[in-house]
């Protein structure tokens, strides 16, 4: 009978550490897909990001994209139908919706309002993107999806 525990006792610790061991290997081979990057550099942000937003809600913006030949042509405006000059603004041109390798270009405004970025050579008949423009505190983030 005493030699029985000491049999169970090793298999448990066997056992135990193969099963260590096996988490060990799925942790450090397996790794989730849905990380970012740049969390350390902008993880403190995000609350002025949510304020960013907030105020871009507030005042009403309003983008309309068209694809023009190479280039896309972003048009910003106010609830008001007014231009809204002198915003800065980038998109993160996307494979598919979950693309981690993601190009980023920036927006030149070419007349008041009006925003255009040359797409990218690899872009297909489906390119996603990430539009940020802002402007005095406010931020304004949209998906889009290019098509040809």
């Amino acid at each position: 009978m005493k030699n029985l525990w000491v049999v169970f006792l090793v298999f448990l610790g066997v056992f135990f550490l193969s099963l260590l061991g096996w988490s060990f290997y799925r942790a450090n081979m397996e790794v989730s897909k849905v990380t970012d990057k740049e969390y350390s550099s902008r993880g403190h942000q995000y609350a002025s990001t949510d304020r960013q937003l907030a105020e871009a809600e507030k005042l009403g913006w309003e983008i309309l994209c068209t694809r023009q030949g190479e280039h896309l042509k972003v048009r910003l405006n106010r609830a008001d139908g007014k231009p809204v000059s002198g915003a800065e603004g980038e998109i993160e041109f996307l494979q598919n919706e979950s693309d981690t390798n993601a190009s980023i270009a920036s927006l030149l405004e070419t007349e008041t309002g009006v925003y255009v970025v040359q797409l990218p050579a690899a872009a297909r008949a489906e390119t996603h993107g990430r539009l940020s423009l802002s402007k005095d505190g406010a931020l304004l983030q949209k998906k889009v999806i290019i098509f040809q």
